[in-house]
C-alpha cells in the first residue's frame, strides 16, 4: 500500500467511524425496548406479560456494536497513521497524520460524550384485554403497560472512554507533514478494503 492508497483508506475510516457513531445515537439503536402488561393489576386473574419490542435497527446492530465497531476503525486508523508517520519520517520531519488522529479522536470523544448522556426511562399507557369471568361473559377491562427504555450499553465506562481519549488528544502532536505517493507503507495490513461497504464492514467484526 503506498502512501496514496493509505490516505484514501484513512479518509473511509474516518467516514466509517463518525456514520458509525452518528447512527448509534438513533433511539432504535440507542435502546433496547420492552412492553410491560401488567393486566393482574386490573384482574388478578390475569397473567402479567412482558413484551421485547425489536426496532427496525440500521445495519441490524445496536449501538453498542456501533461503538464496539467505531474502536475498531479508531484502532485501525491509529495503526494507520503510525506507519504513515514512519514512512514520512523517512523523508520529512512532519507528522500530519498525527493531527489528523487527533482530529478524528476528538470528534469520536464528542460524539462518546452525548451517547453517555443516555439513561434508563419509563413511560406508561393504557392498554384494553378480554377476559371470561365466571358467569362466562367476555368481559373488557384496562391495564397499565409500563413502556421501559435502558441503554445498549455500559455508559459509565464510555465515560471513562471520553477521559482517556481526551487526554490522550492533549498529549498528540500538532506537527504538520507532507504527503508522498510514492513512498511504500512496509508494515502496515489493512484489515478492510477501500471497496467495502460499512455494513459489510461492520458484519465482518460482529459475527
Amino acid at each position: 500500500m503506498n502512501l496514496k492508497e493509505a490516505f484514501r483508506y484513512k479518509h473511509l475510516l474516518n467516514e466509517w467511524a463518525t456514520t458509525a457513531l452518528i447512527t448509534a445515537q438513533s433511539s432504535q439503536a440507542l435502546y433496547n425496548t420492552s412492553e410491560h402488561h401488567l393486566k393482574q393489576e386490573t384482574i388478578q386473574t390475569e397473567k402479567n406479560e412482558t413484551i421485547v419490542v425489536k426496532p427496525a435497527r440500521k445495519y441490524d446492530v445496536d449501538a453498542g456494536q456501533l461503538i464496539a465497531f467505531s474502536k475498531i476503525v479508531l484502532d485501525e486508523y491509529e495503526k494507520l497513521s503510525a506507519e504513515i508517520d514512519r514512512a514520512m519520517s523517512i523523508k520529512f520531519d512532519d507528522y500530519k497524520s498525527l493531527l489528523d488522529t487527533t482530529r478524528l479522536i476528538r470528534s469520536m470523544a464528542d460524539y462518546y460524550q452525548r451517547l453517555a448522556q443516555a439513561k434508563p426511562s419509563e413511560t406508561r399507557s393504557k392498554d384494553t384485554a378480554t377476559y371470561v369471568n365466571a358467569d362466562g361473559n367476555a368481559v373488557q377491562y384496562t391495564y397499565t403497560v409500563v413502556h421501559e427504555m435502558t441503554p445498549t450499553f455500559d455508559t459509565e465506562a464510555l465515560e471513562a472512554d471520553v477521559k482517556d481519549m481526551l487526554d490522550a488528544a492533549d498529549k498528540a502532536s500538532a506537527d504538520i507533514e507532507k504527503a508522498l505517493v510514492n513512498v511504500e507503507l512496509e508494515n502496515f495490513t489493512p484489515r478492510f478494503s477501500v471497496n467495502d461497504t460499512l455494513q459489510s464492514a461492520i458484519r465482518s467484526v460482529t459475527k
